[in-house]
């Protein structure tokens, strides 16, 4: 299907979003995906030009003079992919493939142009916490050694020989682990 770029009018997602401006990069949490993504300088500069008026076109002019280097409609299009993907465009309408951009062109574009979404998904509060917790004390398998003693079975440490210090997981000990 060959659809006219002049048609299409993205509109950049703005609910459950907190963004922040960070070393030259916005950086967007997404609250309802649980996702963070890094948009750069090119990708975070077509995202702010999402409206819902402006074509691709138009974003490409506009991102041109805001970042003071020239960006295509190609560019343009690969960010709106990108963004379409992370889920931060609204209702993304189609949005025409990019050209293939051979590793000459990137070369010639600098690298540092290309837009680029980086995201990663966030545990909620919740999953953060009900991780695989191991009760603090030491030891490893049934150990019931206090002082990190127990490298066995029930805590059946060599009583006459010690664990040089590094107690298997819990308080440096001695390798005299209770026991039963």
């Amino acid at each position: 299907m060959n659809l006219d770029k002049d048609n299409i009018r993205p509109q950049a997602r703005q609910d459950d979003l907190t963004t922040e401006e960070v070393r030259g990069e916005t950086l967007v949490y997404d609250s309802r995906n649980h996702k963070a993504h890094c948009l750069n300088r090119t990708a975070a500069a077509v995202w702010e030009c999402c409206n819902g008026e402006r074509t691709i076109s138009q974003i490409a002019a506009e991102v041109t003079r805001k970042i003071a280097a020239p960006v295509d409609g190609s560019m343009v299009q690969t960010a709106l992919a990108e963004l379409a993907t992370a889920n931060l465009l609204e209702s993304a309408p189609a949005i025409p493939q990019p050209a293939k951009i051979s590793r000459r062109q990137v070369a010639a574009t600098a690298a540092v142009l290309m837009p680029i979404v980086a995201s990663i998904l966030v545990p909620t509060a919740a999953a953060a916490r009900s991780g695989s917790e191991r009760p603090s004390g030491g030891g490893d398998d049934d150990d019931q050694g206090e002082n990190g003693g127990g490298n066995g079975p029930k805590g059946n440490s060599n009583p006459g020989k010690t664990d040089n210090g590094k107690g298997n997981g819990g308080i440096p000990g001695n390798g005299k682990g209770k026991g039963d």
